[in-house]
């Protein structure tokens, strides 16, 4: 399906015929050599603006996450490619603790022996990864919307405060809407033309995407019901029905039931660790969507407005409500359908994951697309409007459109919130103390336990060491009876009111050896 609102034949000679030779660049009705040139531009700009982050180490807000990982990547390197595991060394020293399936860890493992470590393969290729997000959201939004509002919307993923921070993440987080914006390209292509080709692919991207991604994916599949509306109406529901119904079967259909299996062998594995068990679907599952005491307190709802509006959409979130007008006045139903698709995905993320989306910022990356298109939508459709009323030809509606994304990306940079997200870019972080304290007062073999830390793997991650978190108390009894005490020479104590004797079984003292790492001996 191709729905744009370029400019017609008849609109581009009266352009011409306005503004001169000088409108060609962006309109030639035979050529899009200008557009492509400027979206490679764009997307070499914004790759070259994040390489610094890649030598960045994994100590930043929500570095447990990013660690958890890369030492997936560190495991796949040094030990093999296994995609039934997901190596985590914090809950035991060959722990498998699946969460998402780890096919962005086995892919960066493969970039190590570049001399990468495994840190910098994880970011490698979350860059990788944001930029083919980038070149897919761009196909899809100039098939649909035209070249202007595709420009627009590349150009602002790519430096919008958000953007710059979690851009270069060790995250799977883009590689999940890369896959998702895959299965939207190829079943709107075969809801267009038929293409076999098109619906194999598109439907293998949507297994992968609900397998890396279980809560990026669905955001995504509603999406492709505003592509079935906007084609039925062009070309009759009864002409399109039975390849719609076909490509959402095998699509979002198949990726469904192939995220469910692998949620249930997860929760199988993490079933049989007395710690990562608390990590089972069947435990999260307030954690995921939320209660309704928390989507009550307008305190939370804040933290996900001021995210939107000041990494993303401008204050006041400015770009979404222009791209809410810009949906509700448009001009075709098809045009009114996608763009209120758009903001469905938008909407969806944070409206079902509610806590997710509060606790974790960096989850915002699954509907940052679709804010950053309806803002496009917005931006595109204001600067038309500016132009037909001051008579103006269609070189005035880009520039127009080129002021206005200017000025959102300076609204949103110099807020206090985005301005922090931009200095994280350029900010080479430190090595935490706790790191170390352990990676310099203890060997490369030697297993550490870890209380008062939380699940936080952060500190035996950037040590380089390996150990068991014990969280609570109460978990001492189920650890040592699935660990040996024997096995482990220290313990890191993250909470200096914590007793470390409360942790270790009868029998074992800790003598303090620097900080608060002490080595563990028989008393």
């Amino acid at each position: 399906m191709t729905v744009t609102s370029d400019p017609s034949p008849a609109a581009v000679a009266a352009a011409e015929r306005h503004d001169g030779g000088r409108v060609a660049l962006w309109v030639d009705r035979h050529r899009r050599e200008s557009f492509w040139i400027l979206t490679a531009g764009l997307i070499l700009f914004g790759t070259l603006i994040r390489l610094r982050q890649v030598g960045h180490i994994l100590w930043e807000d929500h570095a447990f996450r990013e660690t958890q990982t890369a030492w997936a990547v560190r495991e796949f390197a040094e030990n093999g490619i296994n995609l039934f595991i997901s190596p985590l060394p914090v809950f035991g020293p060959e722990a498998s603790v699946p969460m998402e399936f780890p096919i962005f860890q086995a892919l960066a493992s493969l970039l190590v022996p570049l001399g990468l470590d495994a840190g910098e393969a994880s970011r490698l290729l979350g860059i990788i990864s944001f930029q083919a997000t980038a070149l897919l959201l761009t196909i899809i939004v100039a098939r649909w919307h035209g070249r202007l509002a595709a420009v627009v919307a590349l150009g602002l993923f790519q430096v919008t405060p958000f953007s710059l921070m979690w851009g270069g993440a060790s995250l799977m987080e883009f590689f999940a809407t890369a896959l998702a914006l895959a299965m939207v390209l190829g079943f709107g292509i075969w809801l267009d033309s038929r293409s076999k080709l098109a619906l194999v692919l598109g439907s293998f991207a949507a297994i992968l995407a609900f397998l890396v991604k279980v809560t990026t994916a669905p955001c995504w599949a509603i999406l492709l019901l505003a592509v079935v509306y906007a084609t039925a109406r062009q070309q009759g529901l009864r002409a399109i029905w039975r390849r719609a119904l076909l490509g959402l079967i095998v699509g979002p259909g198949l990726g469904l039931i192939a995220g469910v299996a692998w949620s249930r062998y997860a929760d199988a594995v993490k079933a049989t660790n007395p710690v990562a068990y608390v990590w089972k679907s069947s435990e999260l599952t307030t954690w995921n969507f939320g209660t309704l005491d928390q989507r009550a307190d307008p305190t939370m709802w804040s933290t996900l407005y001021y995210r939107i509006a000041d990494l993303m959409a401008g204050p006041f979130c400015v770009g979404l409500i222009l791209g809410a007008l810009a949906v509700i006045v448009a001009r075709s139903h098809a045009q009114r359908a996608l763009g209120a698709g758009w903001l469905a995905v938008a909407a969806s993320g944070p409206l079902v994951f509610f806590n997710l989306y509060v606790v974790h910022e960096y989850y915002l990356a699954a509907i940052y697309p679709a804010v950053v298109v309806v803002t496009a939508l917005g931006i595109t459709w204001l600067a038309r409007v500016i132009a037909r009323a001051t008579r103006r030809g269609t070189l005035t509606s880009y520039s127009l459109a080129a002021a206005a994304a200017g000025l959102i990306f300076f609204l949103t940079v110099t807020t206090s919130y985005g301005s922090l997200r931009y200095f994280d870019l350029r900010y080479l972080n430190l090595m935490p103390e706790q790191a170390t304290v352990i990676a310099e007062n203890t060997e490369e073999d030697d297993l550490v336990v870890m209380i008062g830390c939380g699940m936080d793997p952060s500190f035996l991650f950037l040590a380089d060491r390996r150990g068991m978190q014990i969280a609570q108390p109460e978990e001492v009894d189920p650890v040592w009876e699935y660990q040996d005490i024997d096995d482990y020479s220290f313990l890191y104590r993250c909470n200096d009111d914590l007793r470390t004797s409360n942790y270790l079984p009868e029998g074992y003292a800790a003598t303090r050896v620097e900080g608060e790492l002490f080595a563990i001996e028989r008393e």
